[in-house]
């Protein structure tokens, strides 16, 4: 039985993010960039490969992968686990971010390239029922499009689960493979996801996961990394749903929306205190909490 989510974020970039798996990559890009109805790259370049090491610390701030194909045009790929409010806007900022970058080449705009951005996302984000989302920036009433430099694409994993049981087809195809690796691989046997899956690329895929179960760097950077979104996942879901009962509270003796709003933030210096004590980044922390980094750097952590 496998033991290994390819889910958690050292694997997901180890799979599609290593110039030691050229195959893995151009399988599961090729496949996403087809599904989006867009062309398939010919070559991909990672510029910000895989390192074992950068996760071994905790101070792991480049969680997507970055691909440039052979006609210069950039691919984003990021698998997300959890949902947090602010993650369409962040979906923008990335994008934007790495479009902007091109400036510093000293390109004039007529030479800016198309930036195409994948989010894999563990959680449903939109309301539509729909696991298949392609953004662009397009004129509401006649469809036409600004400009294609601009597209962004999610993928909502539970939504697909639910589409694909309801199709009660065992024909299994192009993205839908990965997308079916992704999703049935942890508790499966290795034997019969081989065979469902049936072509090369997963054989290669399960070798990477199995290295993660034999190889006590690769295991250890594993469970630290599922213990971080793990402890991320309870804040969610624990700490600021207990700022928000913290400010109802409080609310009742000095008014709703102030009350609301010191009780979420005495919650979240709580939450920075507790993960700055465990080791945790000020990126990470602001992410998590909202606050500030020079809020972070000036809170003393709690004793551990």
């Amino acid at each position: 039985m496998i033991e290994i989510d390819p889910r958690v974020d050292v694997v997901f970039k180890n799979l599609f993010g290593s110039p030691e798996h050229p195959r893995l990559t151009m399988s599961f890009v090729n496949s996403l960039l087809a599904m989006a109805g867009l062309p398939k790259a010919v070559q991909l370049t990672i510029q910000n490969p895989f390192q074992l090491a950068d996760f071994l610390d905790q101070k792991e701030s480049e969680l997507d992968i970055l691909y440039v194909d052979e006609t210069g045009h950039q691919v984003q790929l990021e698998m997300q686990i959890l949902k947090h409010k602010g993650l369409p806007q962040r979906m923008l900022h990335n994008w934007s971010q790495i479009y902007q970058r091109q400036l510093q080449k000293k390109l004039t705009y007529d030479k800016h390239v198309p930036v195409v951005c994948f989010w894999i996302l563990d959680k449903v984000l939109w309301p539509d029922g729909s696991w298949l989302h392609v953004f662009q920036c397009r004129d509401e009433k006649t469809g036409c499009v600004l400009h294609e430099d601009l597209c962004i694409v999610t993928v909502e994993l539970p939504v697909w689960t639910k589409w694909l049981k309801a199709k009660k087809s065992s024909i299994i195809e192009g993205v839908a493979k990965w997308l079916y690796f992704l999703t049935k691989a942890k508790g499966m046997d290795e034997n019969q996801l081989l065979a469902t899956l049936a072509d090369p690329e997963f054989t290669e895929a399960m070798e990477v996961i199995k290295g993660y179960t034999t190889e006590q760097k690769r295991r250890h950077a594993y469970d630290m990394r599922e213990n971080y979104q793990r402890i991320i996942a309870s804040f969610k879901a624990d700490g600021f749903d207990e700022g928000k009962a913290e400010g109802k509270a409080e609310g009742k003796a000095e008014g709703k929306a102030e009350g609301k709003a010191e009780g979420k933030t005495e919650r979240n210096f709580e939450v920075a205190r507790t993960m700055k004590a465990k080791g945790y980044s000020v990126e990470q922390i602001a992410e998590i909490t909202g606050l500030d980094p020079s809020q972070i750097q000036s809170i003393s952590p709690n004793e551990t």
